[in-house]
């Protein structure tokens, strides 16, 4: 089995954040907000199915403020193909909402050119653990014998 891994940059627009108030005086009092932003790689009908049981779990953001407009956030992960990425954004419950924030992909460049991983074994990936899989993978090939190796020497 083949399996092409691409490695880009994830940017995730998070929404307004935080909450205003006043005080018995009328001053303004800005109030700011947790969150916690998972980013999944999933088949392309995850929207039908919401459940986490085809997707694969790529990195996440998390943080508190307080923001008056949209803005953007950037991660670097794994794309295995056939996949798309997933923002999903959870509550202090940890319930996701299962409308996926905006996201844009843009291809992460090595200094040699795009990083492309191709696999011609099977990957075993147990609990979301791509990201640390294809690691394995790469500093398996980057010791002598490897093919990365090899290239590079």
């Amino acid at each position: 089995m083949t399996t092409t891994t691409r490695i880009v940059k994830a940017i995730v627009t998070l929404p307004i954040l935080g909450t205003v108030s006043r005080d018995e005086c009328g001053e303004v009092i800005k109030h700011g907000e947790k969150y916690l932003i998972r980013v999944y790689a999933a088949k392309p009908d995850w929207k039908e199915k919401k459940s986490f049981r085809d997707m694969l779990y790529v990195g996440g953001l998390s943080g508190q403020g307080y923001t008056e407009s949209p803005y953007k956030r950037s991660l670097d992960v794994p794309l295995p193909e056939g996949h798309e990425l997933v923002a999903l954004k959870f509550d202090d419950l940890g319930i996701p909402c299962w409308d996926s924030l905006p996201i844009h992909i843009d291809q992460w460049f090595s200094p040699t050119g795009s990083m492309i991983i191709t696999f011609s074994q099977e990957v075993n990936i147990q609990d979301g653990m791509l990201a640390k899989a294809i690691e394995e993978l790469l500093n398996k090939e980057l010791k002598p014998g490897g093919l990365l190796y090899k290239a590079n020497h």
